[in-house]
């Protein structure tokens, strides 16, 4: 089976990035190519999941938190096809001791679970709805 490949134009126009954001992140390795496409220059080629993860990370920058924080997170956002999830970010942890090094942890929230018990006690939080981005993503590339 054939996975469907997007171009370096498709992935910017569905995360609704510039080309100079799109050639500074993948210059800082935030965005990555699998593939090659064969002829001229060799494009880079992507992914859905890929062009799905630049989305997030524009929507996360978008929204305040830096690239390289919002890189961290984006790791695990495979798990929630065809559900409503969304992408949590805060400031402190489970226990609410502070942490050091990133002083953020994500996690992702199904639909069904209660959002209210993942944002009390933290300095700051952002919340992405996952599957809006996605449907959005999905729009762009196949307009």
């Amino acid at each position: 089976m054939t996975t469907h490949q997007y171009t370096a134009r498709q992935l910017r126009s569905a995360a609704n990035v510039t080309s100079a954001t799109y050639d500074q992140w993948r210059a800082r390795g935030f965005i990555k190519s699998e593939q090659k496409a064969e002829g001229s220059g060799n494009p880079q080629l992507y992914s859905f999941d890929e062009v799905f993860r630049a989305a997030v990370l524009a929507r996360l920058v978008c929204m305040g938190v830096s690239v390289s924080v919002a890189d961290m997170h984006l790791d695990h956002l495979y798990g929630f096809k065809d559900s409503r999830a969304y992408l949590l970010i805060r400031a402190y942890d489970e226990a609410g001791a502070s942490i050091e090094h990133t002083g953020t942890v994500g996690k992702i929230i199904r639909g069904e679970e209660n959002l209210l018990p993942n944002v009390t006690e933290c300095e700051g939080v952002v919340v992405i709805s996952l599957n809006k981005i996605e449907a959005r993503v999905k729009r762009a590339l196949n307009s």
